[in-house]
């Protein structure tokens, strides 16, 4: 399988029945936070909740094929409190659309537009991305763009949105990649992968909140021992995901391992302060229940 890489955007060219390269499609910057946020009006699929426990799902949610996506997804997020020991955070919202301006809710659509605008760097990204020179992103570059694209490649998985606590997955890449029959011809989904993309998402958000920053050495801190039992948080899990029935063992090889395979850390200095750093920050609050 050819893989291409760049900094941020981690790329395959799209193949016919082709499965999703578990290197997690996200621009890592430090973002400023967005104002208004709050703005962005639900769909007819949304589910509000106040309790900080409860995950937003928003979108085209694959509902009929995970009549429990609500649960699941709450679990998850209350796993991931309370591993990281994180109080008193927003709950995620998980936005269900393909990185694709004319599929996705005119709403999202909106509010990236207002990221964006507060994140510049992210042009420096797609300029690798789509191989074009950078003196070729001016403002008016940008605005002609904006009319009709997003600068984010459309075969994307998932994506979080830095100092948000915003998530994007395309339903068809992440959750619908191995539904398919099972040995007695009944649908099902066969991996679970989807389960596991989110929760890499949610640590993303976890992570920010924790302020461990900047994200772009979170993939790397994904997968150090950094938790008192010795275990990456992407191991834990992992493991709890394989636990709870949400997800079989494969998703070690497809993620887990993928991910370590690609040696997130090699470019990174003083690896070892680094990773003590991080675990002291992770382990510096007791969680409020």
């Amino acid at each position: 399988m050819v893989i291409w890489t760049s900094t941020a955007y981690t790329h395959k060219p799209p193949q016919e029945n082709d499965k999703p390269n578990l290197i997690y499609q996200e621009t890592n910057f430090l973002y400023s936070k967005l104002s208004g946020e709050d703005n962005v009006s639900s769909s007819s699929t949304s589910h509000l909740y106040k309790n900080n426990r409860q995950v937003i799902l928003k979108g085209e949610v694959p509902f009929f094929e995970f009549p429990h996506l609500q649960k699941q997804s709450d679990s998850i997020w209350s796993f991931i409190q309370q591993t990281l020991k994180l109080s008193k955070s927003p709950p995620p919202i998980i936005y269900f659309f393909p990185f694709e301006k004319e599929s996705q809710d005119q709403n999202l659509t909106n509010w990236q537009a207002q990221w964006i605008s507060k994140n510049p760097f992210i042009w420096k990204e797609y300029t690798s991305y789509a191989k074009i020179h950078s003196k070729t992103i001016t403002a008016e570059w940008i605005k002609e763009f904006m009319t009709h694209s997003l600068p984010f490649p459309k075969n994307f998985i998932a994506f979080h949105y830095d100092n948000t606590n915003y998530i994007q997955m395309n339903p068809k890449r992440a959750f619908l990649s191995y539904y398919q029959n099972d040995p007695y011809g009944v649908k099902k989904d066969m991996v679970g992968l989807g389960f596991y993309i989110m929760g890499h998402e949610m640590l993303h958000y976890a992570f920010q909140e924790k302020d461990i920053l900047p994200s772009e050495n979170h993939h790397c801190l994904f997968v150090l021992p950094l938790l008192p039992n010795k275990k990456s948080v992407l191991e834990v899990l992992s493991d709890f995901l394989i636990a709870s029935q949400f997800s079989s063992s494969v998703i070690k090889i497809l993620g887990l391992q993928n991910e370590e395979k690609f040696q997130p850390c090699k470019n990174i200095e003083d690896l070892s302060s680094l990773q003590e750093a991080t675990a002291l920050k992770l382990n510096d609050t007791l969680i409020e229940l």
